[in-house]
């Protein structure tokens, strides 16, 4: 899903259901383009870290949550207050 938020602005929408260890691309940048994450939920059903990170190549980290089983964290942001 795709909303437009003015005439340089679109806000989207990702689902991520990983079922495994490891990376999971969820966005792949483009050149000059800026990504900012607006909010977010997380959900697990069993103890984990995830981590926000630029890239699996030279990781940055931009958040890290350690969930406990049935665990979850949120973040409802806006363009006024982006998570990151």
């Amino acid at each position: 899903m795709t909303l437009t938020a003015s005439p340089y602005n679109q806000i989207l929408f990702a689902r991520i259901n990983a079922t495994t260890d490891g990376d999971n691309t969820v966005i792949t940048g483009t050149t000059g383009s800026k990504i900012r994450v607006l909010g977010y939920a997380l959900t697990c059903n069993a103890a984990g870290v995830i981590t926000f990170q630029d890239s699996a190549a030279s990781p940055v980290v931009f958040a890290s949550f350690e969930l406990t089983d049935s665990g979850s964290h949120s973040y409802t942001g806006g363009f006024d207050a982006p998570a990151f």
